[in-house]
């Protein structure tokens, strides 16, 4: 009987010790910045007015996961709840019209919607833009977010020297709310 009382003492102090494993994980992940998948969370950007802050923050700096075509996990915190999404931009060369596919995460679920998605010259920034909102649902209890990616001045290829990505939450009635802007930058 000793020896079973020991071995049921060993389990509990494994699983004790697992379990404040986990948990210390996930406060170092948000005390770095990071959501518990280890996704740099985007830089809130208070006062914002229109949809691209006229200042983009240093960072976080976003690394491109794909050499074919744009792929960036990211976090976005909402209600002091960080929540992890991943952004994928597919466009064939010299074609404006592409798809998108955000996978949002959230409490080990996860939800991926596609979406059409065209990309238009924006002026002010010298380089191609891909706005997206109205088409992704909010999914496992994570905001709906509008999204807009900018990604270099060719249709040829991704210029990532200067590409940046946006964020905001938004509505039920598709309206995206600028003041829950939060940016990024995006590298190969």
């Amino acid at each position: 009987m000793p020896r079973l009382f020991g071995l049921v003492g060993v389990v509990a102090l494994a699983v004790a010790v697992v379990v404040l494993g986990l948990f210390a994980y996930g406060a170092l992940m948000r005390w770095s910045g990071r959501t518990s998948e280890g996704y740099q969370i985007l830089t809130a950007v208070p006062g914002a007015s229109g949809f691209e802050p006229a200042r983009l923050p240093a960072g976080p700096v976003l690394e491109s996961q794909s050499s074919r075509d744009l792929a960036v996990n990211f976090g976005y915190r909402a209600g002091g709840i960080a929540h992890a999404y991943s952004l994928v931009l597919d466009f064939p060369p010299d074609v404006e019209e592409g798809q998108a596919t955000l996978v949002a995460r959230f409490a080990g679920r996860s939800a991926t919607s596609e979406a059409p998605a065209v990309r238009r010259y924006d002026e002010p920034r010298h380089a191609y833009a891909v706005a997206l909102h109205g088409s992704f649902g909010d999914g496992p209890g994570v905001p709906a977010l509008c999204v807009k990616a900018v990604i270099g001045p060719s249709k040829g290829a991704y210029d990532l020297a200067d590409a940046s990505i946006c964020v905001a939450q938004r509505d039920a009635a598709g309206q995206c709310h600028p003041e829950t802007l939060a940016c990024g930058l995006i590298r190969p």
